[in-house]
């Protein structure tokens, strides 16, 4: 128990205890945390399709954006963040997730810089990785290999259809 000499009036502010006399004020800050990451941390499986990742905290921060992202020319870019609100943080796609893709993202840049809160707290720099699902192209993409006896057609590189020739008669499978 801590015990104070003049009085003291409590002022609780979310996720902060202000403590106020005449003077001096002292103020106990904590650190803000996130509360929600879309996708979810280690995700797997997540739709190549997505337009924008996002991080929600649970107080509003400083509109100071300090992002990494180890490789911008898989679709996610630092430049591509923005504050859709004080509490959320998020990073708009640029075309399309890479299927089958492990997606590093440091919220922060240990010794470099870190987001803040509006009360100067800072959160700790943070490491957020999902992977996306196997996704098929669905535009169609043929090649032929053709002799006397066989037709071989290939689409997007993965389904092959074969059609066997003989005089009079088609035989197709897959």
């Amino acid at each position: 128990m801590q015990l104070f000499k003049y009085k003291l009036t409590t002022i609780d502010i979310p996720n902060h205890r202000l403590l106020v006399r005449e003077n001096p004020v002292s103020i106990e800050i904590k650190p803000p945390y996130i509360i929600k990451m879309f996708p979810s941390p280690n995700a797997t499986n997540v739709p190549t399709g997505i337009q924008e990742i996002y991080v929600e905290f649970n107080v509003d921060m400083s509109s100071n954006t300090c992002i990494f992202v180890p490789d911008g020319s898989t679709g996610i870019s630092y430049t591509n963040a923005y504050w859709k609100s004080g509490k959320i943080l998020a990073i708009r796609i640029d075309g399309k997730l890479q299927s089958q893709t492990r997606y590093n993202i440091s919220l922060g840049i240990p010794g470099m810089c870190q987001l803040i809160d509006n009360f100067g707290a800072l959160l700790p720099v943070t490491q957020w990785s999902f992977n996306t699902k196997k996704e098929y192209n669905k535009d169609v993409h043929t090649s032929i290999f053709t002799s006397s006896q066989a037709t071989i057609l290939f689409v997007n590189s993965l389904q092959v259809q074969l059609m066997l020739c003989f005089p009079g008669r088609y035989i197709v499978g897959k």
